[in-house]
């Protein structure tokens, strides 16, 4: 995905996004991993990225077809360009690569990166947003930092 002039609406679109790829990504893992406890753990995940894509959609409703200020447009332009081009967001990609995962290991590698991911566009989000905005941005990011602090725990254990 290449970004040329950044709305904040085309930010919160990519959002939404971010959140439909989590979705099929952990609903993939649950089937794959149906019967183990793994399969809790990804539907509970799935349940909450449902959750946040509905979040972002009320945002979005909101948000005026404005580009962001000249001084920070160049700047934010090019750091959210590379966080889409790095991310695993784009088209299935996401959705492919996890139905290829079999290992628990390494599905919640997969999960944990991708949580990641999510956290530093999300953090770079909260940048963008009008300030009426913000508190609901701060509660999606607590909430991701949530699914890092789960997947990482399950990892280890």
């Amino acid at each position: 995905m290449h970004i040329g002039k950044l709305s904040l609406g085309e930010v919160l679109e990519f959002a939404v996004s971010v959140e439909r790829n989590g979705l099929a990504m952990y609903r993939q893992f649950a089937v794959t991993f149906a019967g183990t406890e793994l399969e809790k753990l990804f539907d509970e995940l799935a349940d909450e990225e449902v959750k946040h894509e509905e979040d972002f959609k009320r945002m979005f409703g909101d948000v005026k077809a404005e580009n962001l200020p000249e001084t920070y447009f160049d700047e934010y332009r090019e750091y959210i360009e590379s966080i889409v081009n790095l991310h695993l967001f784009q088209d299935k990609k996401v959705e492919e690569i996890a139905s290829k995962i079999t290992d628990a290991n390494e599905a919640l590698k997969f999960a944990l990166e991708f949580e990641k991911d999510s956290l530093l566009f999300f953090l770079e989000l909260k940048n963008l947003v009008d300030d009426k905005d913000k508190a609901m941005v701060d509660k999606l990011i607590n909430e991701e930092r949530g699914h890092v602090l789960k997947l990482s725990k399950k990892l280890i254990s």
